[in-house]
């Protein structure tokens, strides 16, 4: 009895610090937030509604109410996986209270998560749960749970694109719950739906934006960020491997405004920097400031429509992609990687977390008990946000601070006794 009530109280303690700070430190603006505010139309469905039904129900001081609400959300996320994690594992409490401590930190630390007014925190809430329903899944094979963590990557997806990367790990968690071909049959229907979700989620995006902004496209911003390290490595001559004249004049407007802001890989000569740590320092300067603000401008003067700009804008960039990633692979995988490494600490950390990963992968397949899968799992959330992330992003901490939980959470399993004592029966 007196172990319950110190487990009631510790849990009712973090409860109300966790409140205080958060609410103590209240709403914080990013230079993002506009546009979640105002449902622009290079912001995707997820928070711009989340913002406007707390608008639409509180009126002038939404706000607040909109922070309460990211508060409840993530505590109540960050319960329920330590729980489900828990109840999986047999965690002792005092893992699973440091367990709960570890997923908290983004409350708390630098991100701040349930204050901003940004996607993030919307985000993290509906990964938590995503998760733990996953979890559950790989450890009962209840059909349900793996459907319903479908269900709520889908919407997950509407609020933050990066989590795409979820399919794959989906997928696999499926083969897996099974580790064996002959019993993955049974899991075809759901398989099929897993794959499909990334065409339903851009033909919800395309409904979103058709309704709202009176245009069938999906949301712009992605061929911009994607543009931008090829173009960073990009040479002169490189206007060569475009077919269409007005690709050849854009990417000559938009590398002769790089070549004047210092922006290129080619114009590198800091000794005291690396050209990883040159890109994150200069990103904003070259998506935002450079193929987004001037790439409009190359447009305008082409006579299109100021509300057409973004769209016009981000196809261009779009189709430029592939062909300077190909006019420059090596150099590209070479920064991409860097990227990743950059993101996840070192290529030490990297290396560390794939022999991680597959280790616990082998391991499954004679022993397949619920701390390896989660393991498995956890190592490819890591690799797989991260991997997707450096395809677009700097990959900075407010993409990557959703599995800082991750690394930490494996060493208490294999510390844990329960941990060797299940793979020796």
């Amino acid at each position: 009895m007196k172990i319950k009530i110190n487990r009631i109280y510790f849990n009712a303690l973090f409860v109300v610090i966790t409140c205080f700070l958060v609410l103590w430190k209240g709403v914080v603006y990013a230079p993002d937030s506009e546009g979640y505010l105002s449902m622009s139309i290079y912001r995707s469905l997820g928070y711009p509604s989340f913002i406007l039904f707390h608008k639409a129900l509180f009126g002038s001081r939404y706000v607040y109410f909109v922070l309460l609400s990211q508060l409840l959300l993530n505590l109540g996320a960050i319960f329920y996986l330590k729980n489900k994690v828990q109840q999986i594992l047999n965690l002792p409490f005092w893992k699973a209270f440091l367990f709960m401590l570890l997923l908290a930190i983004p409350l708390f630390y630098e991100i701040h998560v349930a204050n901003g007014l940004l996607s993030e925190a919307l985000a993290y809430p509906l990964y938590l749960i995503v998760l733990a329903h996953l979890f559950d899944f790989l450890v009962t094979k209840n059909r349900k749970k793996v459907i319903l963590s479908a269900i709520l990557l889908l919407l997950l997806i509407q609020v933050r694109g990066q989590f795409m990367f979820l399919v794959v790990v989906l997928f696999l968690a499926v083969f897996v719950s099974e580790m064996s071909f002959k019993l993955l049959k049974k899991q075809i229907g759901i398989l099929v739906f897993i794959i499909l979700i990334p065409f339903i989620s851009v033909g919800i995006d395309i409904c979103f934006h058709k309704i709202v902004h009176h245009k069938a496209v999906t949301t712009p911003w992605t061929g911009i960020q994607i543009a931008t390290l090829p173009f960073f490595i990009a040479n002169q001559k490189d206007y060569l491997e475009f077919p269409s004249t007005e690709q050849q004049d854009y990417f000559r407007f938009i590398y002769g405004r790089l070549e004047q802001k210092n922006l290129l890989l080619n114009q590198f000569s800091d000794d005291s920097t690396t050209k990883m740590d040159y890109y994150f320092s200069h990103y904003v300067q070259i998506a935002n400031g450079t193929l987004n603000n001037d790439g409009e401008s190359f447009f305008k003067n082409n006579h299109v429509l100021q509300e057409d700009l973004v769209v016009v804008n981000d196809k261009m960039t779009s189709s430029m992609t592939m062909p300077l990633v190909k006019a420059h692979f090596f150099k590209w995988v070479s920064l991409y990687f860097e990227n990743i490494c950059k993101g996840l600490g070192t290529a030490k950390n990297v290396l560390l977390i794939l022999f991680l990963c597959v280790f616990s992968f082998f391991r499954l397949l004679s022993k397949p008990i619920p701390a390896l899968k989660i393991i498995f799992i956890g190592t490819l959330l890591v690799l797989g946000n991260a991997a997707l992330v450096a395809l677009a992003e700097p990959t900075i901490s407010r993409y990557l601070f959703y599995n800082n939980w991750v690394l930490l959470s494996i060493v208490l399993l294999l510390f844990d006794f329960s941990f060797y004592k299940k793979e020796d029966e």
